[in-house]
């Protein structure tokens, strides 16, 4: 905080119970000046954001406070990023300063948090406000988190639960229209699949809202990583998203054994190899293998596509997909479940004639 902000922050103090209507609001309140940079708030939500006392608020603009992670490594960038440019908290802030009335928007704050990522979805309201013949912005940040997720999980529950009725639809119809003795066992079986895979959508959405909520149980067991790969290769290949394509695993001459979370690194694994088999063109050959060091264990699966440049750092975003609407869970669970529940690691590598390789790195001891 430079002087002159020190001075307008004890000025705007002095202003009778302007300091109480703040910590009166349910959201977090703040007046900015016209660089943006908060010269009174309120304390609500920092706790959120690690946050520890409204010293280090005053003086900072609003994505350095809550540690956006367009800022990190980067003190003093709100705003000046490529990514800023498509912010609308400072979007809305700037359209209210031009325009000098109030403004609304919705934006998704992406925050690290002690290593882990989370997102939260805002409505943003920015008014302007004249104080002792001075103008300021009035910042207001409410959260919508449970109202928003709730509709766009709902969105993508249902775009993939009727997709997988209508499959088992349609193999029903064909069944019924042949006679009872000449039902091939291709049909049943394929009737048998798509039920287990309308099983599996239904348990994913179960077991990520209980992940978000804090509510999902850990079951570690000694697993093999050679049966891993294997069994979760063989599913792929009758999937849809791997018609016309070649799934090739890599598997250790001596197996490896580990400690972790079945059915969690079942989930996360399943994703990245459905990202990659979704992400690729026809007759494309998918990689499958893991690595092994003294004490850790990765897992990695490599495609020939190629991520852009600027969908790299939103790739783990919730319900950001370059695949269209209602969709953009599957990576965001994958870093979810690896990162807070299994203990590891998630990143990836995609290079131009070297493709797109996604690593899940884990320690073998458990978590």
């Amino acid at each position: 905080m430079n002087h002159q902000q020190e001075e307008q922050h004890n000025l705007l103090l002095q202003i009778d119970n302007l300091k109480k209507i703040f910590n009166t609001m349910p959201y977090f309140a703040a007046i900015l000046d016209s660089e943006r940079k908060i010269v009174l708030a309120n304390d609500v939500y920092l706790s959120k954001f690690g946050i520890e006392s409204l010293d280090s608020v005053i003086g900072n603009k609003p994505g350095d406070v809550f540690n956006c992670i367009n800022t990190i490594g980067k003190p003093n960038s709100c705003g000046l990023t490529e990514n800023c440019q498509k912010c609308y908290i400072a979007l809305t802030i700037n359209k209210s300063q031009q325009s000098k009335s109030s403004e609304i928007s919705e934006c998704q704050l992406n925050t690290l948090k002690e290593d882990q990522l989370l997102s939260f979805d805002l409505e943003v309201i920015a008014s302007p406000v004249d104080i002792n013949d001075t103008n300021y912005t009035l910042l207001t940040l409410k959260e919508i988190s449970t109202e928003k997720n709730r509709k766009d999980l709902e969105a993508v529950f249902y775009h993939d639960v009727i997709n997988k009725v209508n499959n088992l639809n349609a193999v029903l119809f064909m069944i019924k229209d042949m006679k009872e003795t000449t039902i091939s066992g291709k049909l049943l079986d394929l009737a048998g699949r798509v039920c287990r895979e309308l099983t599996d959508e239904i348990l994913f959405q179960k077991e990520l809202s209980q992940a978000e909520n804090n509510t999902l149980q850990i079951r570690t067991d000694q697993l093999s990583a050679n049966s891993l790969i294997q069994s979760i290769a063989e599913q792929f290949n009758q999937h849809d998203a791997a018609r016309n394509m070649k799934i090739t695993v890599s598997i250790f001459n001596e197996d490896i054994s580990f400690i972790s979370d079945k059915i969690l690194l079942e989930r996360v694994l399943s994703n990245m190899l459905k990202n990659a088999l979704e992400g690729s063109s026809e007759h494309s050959e998918i990689f499958f293998g893991c690595e092994s060091g003294n004490e850790i264990i990765i897992f990695k699966i490599t495609n020939p596509s190629v991520i852009h440049s600027k969908d790299k750092d939103k790739i783990f975003r919730k319900y950001y997909s370059t695949k269209g609407v209602g969709r953009g869970l599957g990576t965001y669970s994958m870093k979810l479940l690896t990162e807070k529940y299994l203990k590891g690691k998630i990143y990836f590598e995609s290079e131009i004639n070297k493709g797109t390789t996604f690593f899940v790195e884990l320690k073998k001891s458990g978590i």
